[in-house]
């Protein structure tokens, strides 16, 4: 199982690298296309400039760098779904992600998928958690289409998760699943949010659309609208310190291929961090026991963001000490 890290300038590569990354991702928006199009309706649902590398002379000169140490570059054009506008744009670029050294790309709009297969019929094609696959139906119809890895749905049990990239096996596909970072409470590929607001006094980051304040009321009746209720107003606001570490033991027995890291536009000394910590959760998952991983999973957690961790940031909470 590799560890997938992001990266938004080439300067970062040779580092993260070094530090255990065996895979990497990263978005591109030019100045053409935000001349265009503004960074608000980014190709890759990022948008803002930290999260993304700005010319396909840097992704060339990162993916000389990658290719030395035999690491693939995967480049994001996730967004949902793209306008007649847009597209032609989008296909020049894409063509210019593989002539630069890419990979494979990530991609959300079964349309594009469609388009890169019939134009570029040897490109390496990952499904984003933008477009979620709940099934091995699904599976199968992605596969017809051209995918060759998917991107496991991040609001998934890690049981699910796990079945998911079993199914995915049988049928020849990687899977990634999401170890770190940028928990949503809602699914990728059926949220209408958008990922910029402006920054507050209380969050000097720009904090994503779903966590500014907002009312919420809910259907249904007892334990369970009470449930709903909470789970939503605990989300309004929330510093993000989200943690899947305790999901690895798991996807390790499943096969899942990669586990990916969010945060393209965190410092390199985060990403770093990152990928430090999952690392050495996965060597742990490998030699301790159900309760060691778990308590050595929490050790790293509270060395990477100084606090305990908590319910509200765990992806997968049956996994660790919350499905006690």
């Amino acid at each position: 199982m590799e560890i997938l890290s992001p990266f938004s300038k080439q300067e970062e590569v040779l580092p993260l690298i070094k530090a255990g990354a065996r895979e990497l991702y990263c978005g591109i928006v030019t100045g053409e296309w935000e001349k265009r199009f503004t960074y608000i309706g980014s190709s890759n649902l990022r948008h803002d400039k930290a999260a993304n590398l700005s010319s396909f002379k840097e992704l060339e000169q990162a993916a000389k760098t990658a290719s030395r140490h035999a690491v693939p570059i995967f480049v994001a054009f996730n967004a949902h779904f793209y306008s007649k506008q847009q597209l032609p744009l989008v296909l020049e670029q894409v063509k210019k992600a593989l002539s630069s050294g890419a990979s494979g790309l990530i991609i959300a709009d079964p349309s594009l998928i469609e388009l890169v297969k019939a134009k570029f019929p040897n490109a390496t094609l990952s499904l984003s958690t933008g477009q979620p696959c709940f099934n091995s139906h699904a599976l199968q119809f992605f596969k017809q289409l051209g995918i060759s890895r998917v991107v496991l749905p991040r609001h998934l049990t890690v049981g699910e998760a796990a079945k998911l990239a079993a199914e995915a096996k049988k049928l020849g596909l990687e899977t990634e699943a999401f170890a770190l970072n940028a928990i949503c409470p809602f699914i990728d590929g059926l949220c209408t949010f958008q990922h910029l607001v402006e920054p507050s006094q209380a969050m000097p980051q720009q904090p994503l659309a779903c966590r500014s304040s907002f009312k919420v009321t809910a259907t249904g009746s007892g334990k369970r609208k009470q449930v709903a209720v909470a789970h939503a107003r605990i989300w309004n606001n929330t510093v993000s310190f989200d943690c899947g570490l305790c999901g690895l033991p798991f996807f390790l027995r499943a096969g899942v291929s990669s586990v990916k890291i969010a945060g393209r536009a965190n410092s390199l000394e985060k990403k770093l961090a990152d990928l430090a910590a999952v690392k050495q959760a996965i060597n742990a998952a490998k030699t301790l026991s159900k309760r060691q991983f778990t308590e050595r999973a929490t050790g790293l957690y509270f060395d990477l963001y100084h606090r305990s961790c908590q319910c509200i940031n765990c992806y997968y909470p049956t996994a660790g000490k919350w499905g006690k």
